[in-house]
C-alpha cells in the first residue's frame, strides 16, 4: 500500500507512479482531500512505520483498510471515484512485470516425505543439499531455488506457493 499526497492532480500523480518504476498501473483504493496534507501524511507514515517496506519509499505492508480507517476520520471530501475514472487512461499494463511481482509474493517450501518447511529455513539447516558456494545467510529465495534445481530437485508451482522436492522420494535427500 502506498500512502502519499500530491499538490497536483491525483490522477496525474497515479499515472506518474506507474511510469516511474511500478510494474503495473496503480489501483487507487481511497483518495480524499484533507486540511493539512503534510501533517496527515507524516502521521500515517509514523503510525505504520513498523510496516514500511523501504525507508526511502512510501510503501507499507498493510491492508488498505488500515490506512482508510484513519483517513475517513480526517477527510473533508472523498474523491476516490473521480480519481479512478481519470487515472490510467492510455496506460497499458506490463503483463510480464505483473507476473514477476506475483512470483515475489509466493510462499516457498521444501517437502521431504511428509515433512514440509519454509525453504530458506530448511536450506540453511541443510547446507549439504546445495551444490553451490552460496552464502546461505545472505542468499535470496531465488538463488536457493536455482541451487536446489542444479542439485536435481524438482519445482512444483501452484498459484500461491512453490514446493521444492528432492529428485527421489526419500527421507534423506542429501
Amino acid at each position: 500500500v502506498k500512502i502519499g499526497r500530491t499538490d497536483g492532480t491525483l490522477a496525474l500523480r497515479v499515472d506518474q507512479l506507474y511510469t516511474s518504476g511500478l510494474p503495473f498501473p496503480f489501483q487507487v483504493e481511497f483518495a480524499c482531500r484533507v486540511a493539512n496534507t503534510a501533517e496527515v501524511e507524516r502521521a500515517l507514515h509514523q503510525a505504520f512505520s513498523f510496516k514500511r517496506v523501504n525507508p526511502r519509499r512510501e510503501f507499507f505492508e498493510i491492508q488498505p483498510q488500515n490506512a482508510i480507517a484513519i483517513l475517513r476520520l480526517l477527510h473533508i471530501e472523498e474523491v476516490t471515484d473521480a480519481v479512478q475514472a481519470e487515472a490510467g487512461r492510455g496506460v497499458e499494463p506490463d503483463e510480464e512485470a505483473g507476473e514477476r511481482f506475483a512470483e515475489q509474493r509466493r510462499s516457498y517450501f521444501v517437502q521431504v516425505g511428509d515433512a514440509r518447511a519454509p525453504l530458506k529455513d530448511w536450506v540453511r539447516q541443510n547446507p549439504a543439499c546445495m551444490l553451490t558456494d552460496l552464502d546461505l545467510r545472505r542468499a535470496t529465495t531465488h538463488q536457493m531455488v536455482r541451487g536446489l534445481l542444479r542439485s536435481g530437485w524438482t519445482r512444483h508451482d501452484s498459484g500461491s506457493e512453490v514446493v521444492m522436492t528432492p529428485a527421489e522420494a526419500t527421507e534423506r535427500p542429501c
